[in-house]
C-alpha cells in the first residue's frame, strides 16, 4: 500500500518539474534584442478633440423666418427632401430588397 503512494505522487512531482523546466527553457529562448526598434511610437487622439459644443443660433423675427420659407418653396420643398430615399441605405427597388430578404414577399 505504501509503495502505492510512492508511485502515485513521485509521477506528481515529475510532472510538475517537468512542466516547470520547460517554462524555463521556453522563456529563455525569447530574444530581447532589438525590441526598441521594431516598436513603433504611439498615437492617441481623443474622440472629443474635434468637438465643438452646442451653440444657440442667432434669434431672428418670424416675419423673417416665414420669408425665408417662402423663398425655399414652403413646406412642401421640405416634405418632398424628406420623402425621397435616401440613395445609400435605401434598396432602388422590390427585387434589390428581395435580395438582401430573400424570404420577404414584396409588397401587396
Amino acid at each position: 500500500m505504501f509503495l502505492h503512494y510512492i508511485l502515485k505522487y513521485s509521477s506528481l512531482f515529475v510532472l510538475v518539474v517537468a512542466t516547470a523546466t520547460a517554462q524555463q527553457a521556453a522563456d529563455n529562448n525569447i530574444a530581447v534584442t532589438g525590441v526598441e526598434q521594431s516598436i513603433p511610437d504611439l498615437q492617441f487622439k481623443s474622440a472629443f478633440s474635434d468637438y465643438v459644443p452646442y451653440s444657440d443660433q442667432a434669434l431672428q423675427s418670424w416675419r423673417q423666418a416665414n420669408d425665408t420659407v417662402g423663398e425655399i418653396g414652403g413646406w412642401k420643398t421640405y416634405a418632398k427632401e424628406a420623402s425621397q430615399p435616401d440613395s445609400s441605405t435605401a434598396p432602388s427597388s422590390i427585387n434589390d430588397h428581395k435580395s438582401v430578404h430573400p424570404e420577404s414577399k414584396g409588397v401587396n
